[in-house]
């Protein structure tokens, strides 16, 4: 009886001897502390289309600064259309994918390098409309630039039509 009151006392003893900042139960008995959950920001859907349509137009903007036509071409529609508003007239720039690259590439061989950036963000639905203001120093050195309103449509993710506004020296 002596010998089965020691094999049961044993750990218990032994529990007394350990400094108790070292007693750690086994990890499968121990409870979990954990810090109270960090809030998560919400992605709604809205939040996910609203940022979509600027990464495009803006890519397409950064494309363009870069001289870049191709860039600008993986971010426009097959049947992409550039229509020029000048009061009640509406003019067609380019007409398609191909036709848009070729003036751009006639465009950036001009000595004139222009860069641009958007402003006043205005999102609805498939339509971006920005303040895009254009950036260039004329050949005595002079800093030049003007502003447009320009409204961007998106079909497939892509620019599909763009109208260009008159310019207004700035």
């Amino acid at each position: 009886m002596r010998a089965l009151v020691l094999i049961l006392l044993a750990p218990v003893m032994l529990t007394a001897c350990i400094d108790p900042a070292d007693q750690v139960p086994p990890e499968k008995y121990q409870t979990q502390r954990s810090e109270p959950a960090k809030p998560q920001p919400v992605k709604s859907r809205s939040t996910e289309v609203i940022r979509l349509p600027k990464a495009i137009v803006s890519a397409h903007v950064d494309a363009f600064n870069e001289g870049d036509v191709a860039g600008m071409s993986k971010m426009q529609h097959p049947d992409i259309e550039w229509l020029n508003i000048d009061g009640a007239n509406v003019s067609l720039q380019a007409s398609g994918r191909a036709a848009l690259a070729k003036n751009m590439e006639d465009y950036f061989k001009s000595s004139t390098r222009i860069k641009g950036t958007l402003s006043n963000w205005n999102l609805n639905g498939d339509y971006v409309s920005v303040t895009e203001t254009v950036r260039w120093k004329t050949v005595d050195g002079d800093a030049k630039s003007q502003s447009a309103l320009t409204v961007y449509q998106l079909e497939d993710n892509l620019i599909r039509r763009v109208w260009y506004f008159p310019s207004v020296e700035n």
